[in-house]
């Protein structure tokens, strides 16, 4: 992903060795070690994240979770989370509780010709896979006003 020149970059990570990493691939980013959007200060145009799945050995969707419910209060008003993440996970309807606008950008996997592999995608239309070869599928959503009573 490119950076518009005066983009400022923040990157958030909760291990100390991954976030000296992440910051050897992001020139000029400010580093924030911290497990939560409070630790940092928005609003944000865009969150991009790669979230971990598993606490220890066992999978667990408390980081997605939290991310996604914390979202759209850390972006302005037209802002967007772009999140990477395995189909099999319910990713789609996790951010259908937060955002309006919910679809798949990527999705390079063995169905990516065919319908949606998860549930909650052959449950809304509008979330449809993109194929994009050897590429993680990534859910996408874009902040904005609901008719939507939050659940």
């Amino acid at each position: 992903m490119e950076r518009s020149p005066g983009t400022a970059v923040v990157l958030l990570e909760r291990d100390a060795i991954a976030l000296v990493a992440a910051a050897r691939n992001v020139a000029g980013c400010t580093r924030v070690l911290g497990s939560g959007l409070a630790h940092v200060q928005g609003p944000f145009d865009l969150i991009v994240s790669n979230p971990p799945i598993h606490l220890g050995g066992a999978q667990s969707l408390a980081t997605v979770e939290a991310l996604i419910r914390e979202a759209p209060s850390a972006l302005r008003p037209r802002g967007a989370i772009m999140l990477v993440a395995q189909r099999r996970l319910p990713i789609p309807a996790l951010l259908a509780r937060s955002f309006r606008d919910v679809r798949t950008v990527a999705d390079g996997g063995p169905s990516a010709s065919g319908p949606p592999a998860h549930p909650a995608a052959e449950a809304a239309p509008h979330l449809a896979p993109c194929p994009a070869p050897q590429r993680p599928p990534t859910a996408t959503a874009r902040r904005g006003r609901s008719a939507r009573p939050p659940p």
